[in-house]
């Protein structure tokens, strides 16, 4: 009796406590298993995104240093192309400034042959107050020749 007392106690302990409290030991024990695992793919991907920011900042420094290289590239091309432009336009001013002083000497000389002829021309007049008009003239014109020779 004392057996089967025994083994009805042993079967409802089995049925009641026995087999639900390994139902949640199990349920507990995949819990743990699963939240393991969770914790081991959270910490790979975060490993992984540590991996890419790594990356995306090298790959953005790189950028960053290509567009201010470029920048600087532009900005020496620019100040090249704004010196080259100052310099054809001073070349400009002084071949300008280079044609009007020779206008100015050649107009000076030109007036200056014109007042030297008419002085030469009152000169001789007074030398030659007594000869012919005509000679007088081819003087002045020999004269004129002479001065424009030289």
């Amino acid at each position: 009796m004392q057996l089967a007392n025994f083994a009805i106690v042993a079967f409802a302990v089995w049925k009641l406590a026995y087999k639900p409290l390994l139902a949640k030991m199990d349920e507990r024990e995949k819990k743990i298993s699963d939240g393991l695992a969770f914790s081991e793919n959270a910490e790979k991907k975060m490993e992984e995104m540590k991996k890419e920011k790594a990356a995306i900042v090298r790959q953005a420094k790189t950028e960053a240093h290509q567009i201010i290289e470029q920048a600087g590239d532009r900005a020496l091309a620019l100040q090249n192309q704004q010196v080259e432009k100052t310099k054809d336009e001073l070349e400009k001013l002084r071949e300008e400034h280079a044609k009007r002083l020779e206008d100015e000497r050649a107009d000076a000389f030109n007036k200056l042959k014109k007042e030297v002829a008419e002085i030469v021309s009152e000169g001789v007049k007074k030398i030659l107050t007594g000869t012919d008009e005509e000679m007088s003239r081819q003087l002045i014109k020999k004269g004129m020749e002479e001065m424009d020779k030289s």
